[in-house]
């Protein structure tokens, strides 16, 4: 928590691409995207990178930030189901054993 001598100030809420949001018209679901970082290529001699966190009503896991909100990562998951997700919404189901690692497609998550 920041003292009294020390307050945090952003000029980034006054400009409103940070957030967007809004009830997708073929879904009738409401979905909210949040920028919260952003780099451009000329900074790292490699592709621009946008961190967002966005959410969606029908995803059921809490990353901590509540139900429904994740980052624009793909992830794995190593204690249930092993599972790769990809930012694109595939899914695989690693399987593994002494001696080599194997993948099976899911199917594509809903977004």
């Amino acid at each position: 928590m920041p003292s009294e001598g020390s307050t945090i100030y952003s000029q980034g809420f006054n400009f409103g691409s940070f957030v967007l949001h809004g009830v997708d018209n073929r879904t009738d679901q409401y979905t909210c995207s949040v920028t919260l970082y952003e780099v451009l290529a000329e900074a790292r001699n490699c592709p621009t990178f946008k961190l967002f966190l966005n959410y969606n009503a029908l995803n059921p896991e809490d990353i901590g930030f509540g139900k429904g909100w994740a980052f624009n990562l793909s992830r794995y998951q190593h204690r249930q189901g092993r599972t790769i997700s990809l930012v694109t919404g595939e899914q695989y189901r690693v399987y593994d054993s002494a001696s080599s690692v194997s993948q099976t497609k899911s199917s594509k998550a809903s977004a």
